[in-house]
């Protein structure tokens, strides 16, 4: 996965839902960006989890070379 994925997900997503409704564009545009901040918010919570193993992994190894 990688961003312009997410973007054009997101874009798609937008003029799918949208589209069917008839609504303006400023509708679509905020459906987009709600969708695309739910997406770095994720992205976010994934990096943040990444770090926290990555300190207990280094934690792990400072503690099995002090022994």
């Amino acid at each position: 996965m990688n961003a312009d994925y997410l973007i054009n997900s997101a874009k798609q997503t937008s003029e799918t839902l949208y589209r069917e409704h008839d609504a303006d564009q400023v509708e679509r545009l905020l459906y987009r960006i709600q969708l695309l901040e739910g997406h770095i918010r994720v992205l976010v919570n994934h990096i943040d989890n990444a770090r926290d193993e990555i300190k207990n992994l280094q934690t792990e190894l400072i503690a099995k070379d002090s022994k």
